[in-house]
């Protein structure tokens, strides 16, 4: 019989695979585009691209963050609660670096030419091996889950 915690985990799961494709896309498309931008039009591009990602993006992370969570304190059965506290622990750690770190440096951002990009998109990739580390681990757990029944 699959319980909540079960269609917690696959939806969580499901959702954590969207932010995967989405945190690649953006890692080896979008930023990388951004210097293809002219300086003088690149203001009204940069809110145009943060205005347009802000739902198909935020809306599905937040349910990642909510979901981890509600995993850690009612984990399915056959999950190891270590797994899922990594897990969770990988997407509080994006969440707390992008409050910190990129959602900063990126309202910043104002000229595509700038050492600023540089910067954030090298860093980026620490942001992209949490969100599909996070993703993974998700992935294992349902795996393992799905394994005991």
């Amino acid at each position: 019989m699959i319980k909540m915690t079960d269609w917690m985990l696959i939806g969580t799961t499901a959702l954590a695979w969207y932010h995967v494709g989405f945190v690649w896309l953006v890692q080896v498309v979008a930023w990388p585009l951004f210097g293809y931008v002219g300086s003088k039009e690149f203001p009204a591009y940069h809110a145009a691209w943060w205005r347009g990602i802000r739902y198909i993006l935020f809306i599905p992370s937040v349910l990642v963050f909510a979901g981890g969570l509600a995993l850690v304190f009612a984990p399915p059965d056959r999950v190891p609660f270590w797994l899922l506290a990594a897990a969770f622990g990988m997407t509080l750690l994006m969440w707390v670096l992008t409050a910190v770190w990129w959602g900063p440096q990126q309202a910043r951002l104002n000229d595509p030419h700038s050492p600023r990009l540089v910067v954030i998109n090298r860093s980026h990739w620490i942001r992209t091996a949490l969100v599909t580390g996070n993703a993974l681990a998700l992935l294992a757990a349902l795996s393992l889950r799905l394994a005991g029944t």
